[in-house]
């Protein structure tokens, strides 16, 4: 007997949803997520910031706030162009300047610089150091020196304690060997608070001008100085050429004293200003206490000998303006004793 089977035709299932032109179906859901992401995308929103935004500046109010800065910073670490000391006395005093010790040098002559700190504090007299006082490691030769960076600000804080007692270390000025501690090495060296452990010695840079008054309750007597530990200029014909360029830079000044250039030299003359009065000045290069070193030998410069190194000692008097340079401090110091 045939069987017979029947079959069932099955019906299209009915979609519920969306049917795009090309054909492709979406769901009642998909559709739903689609329309509600759009709506939030149109819906106006409003933030709040809770944290404050930087205030702006217009160029008045960042030009105080730069000056402000600027006031602040001279307060602390202002170095002066200009500085004025008084010394009460009705004897004359003496003046050593001291520069180019090199301390930490293998060729330093460092009896010699004892010597000349030693009669000085004895004497009770002033002093001005003008730069280079460590050698400050930093030639190629740094392996000749007898002591290192530490050592070399140890030795010249002993010597400038000697010198600042009774607060008769008038100023320093930064040299380039010592300078270089702090901008190439970036360590405090031997200037570090320079006022507060010498007794409120001045600390000073590049040209600077030194006014003393000597007071014998009288008559003053104003002594100007103008210094700097390197100043532009070298001639062969004068040791002094720099500190000789730098009075005609800073007319009126009675001593003009240089540093830097190792070779020693004194030149006494007269300028007349506006056809007013002849006025007497001393134009200094101080001597080194570095007798040579491995670059100087190089180049061809000869080793300094005893006549050649070394501070100039200076005599103010009170009463009238006179100023007695001597070549070295023990000469200077003997004839202090003399008038005294």
């Amino acid at each position: 007997m045939r069987e017979i089977i029947k079959v069932k035709k099955i019906q299209p299932v009915q979609k519920v949803g969306l049917v795009y032109p090309n054909g492709r179906e979406a769901t009642r859901a998909e559709v739903s997520r689609t329309v509600a992401v759009r709506s939030l995308a149109d819906a106006e929103t409003r933030i709040e910031r809770l944290t404050r935004a930087p205030k702006s500046r217009d160029f008045e109010e960042w030009t105080d706030v730069m000056k402000t800065r600027q006031d602040q910073r001279k307060e602390v670490l202002n170095i002066p162009e200009r500085v004025s000391v008084r010394i009460n006395t009705k004897k004359p005093i003496l003046v050593s300047l001291f520069g180019d010790v090199h301390a930490g040098a293998e060729d330093v002559d460092y009896k010699g610089f004892a010597e000349d700190v030693n009669l000085t504090r004895e004497a009770k007299g002033y002093s001005v150091v003008v730069g280079d006082l460590t050698d400050s490691i930093h030639f190629p030769s740094a392996g000749d020196n007898v002591a290192n960076n530490t050592k070399q600000d140890l030795f010249m804080e002993s010597a400038m304690d000697r010198l600042a007692e009774g607060g008769r270390l008038i100023a320093g000025f930064c040299g380039d060997h010592d300078g270089w501690v702090k901008s190439k090495m970036g360590r405090q060296g031997i200037y570090h608070r320079f006022a507060e452990r010498y007794n409120g010695a001045h600390y000073l840079e590049g040209v600077s001008y030194i006014d003393v008054e000597v007071n014998d309750g009288e008559k003053p007597v104003d002594y100007k100085m103008v210094g700097s530990h390197r100043h532009k200029g070298y001639s062969l014909y004068h040791p002094a050429h720099a500190s000789i360029r730098q009075e005609l830079e800073a007319r009126g000044a009675d001593v003009s004293f240089t540093a830097h250039k190792h070779d020693k030299g004194h030149l006494r003359k007269t300028v007349k200003d506006q056809g007013g009065e002849e006025h007497v000045i001393d134009c200094l290069s101080l001597g080194a206490y570095k007798e040579t070193d491995h670059y100087s030998r190089k180049c061809g410069y000869a080793r300094k000998s005893k006549a050649s190194m070394g501070a100039f000692g200076i005599i103010l008097s009170p009463g009238e303006k006179e100023v007695t340079v001597h070549w070295t401090v023990k000469e200077a110091v003997e004839d202090l004793t003399r008038r005294r």
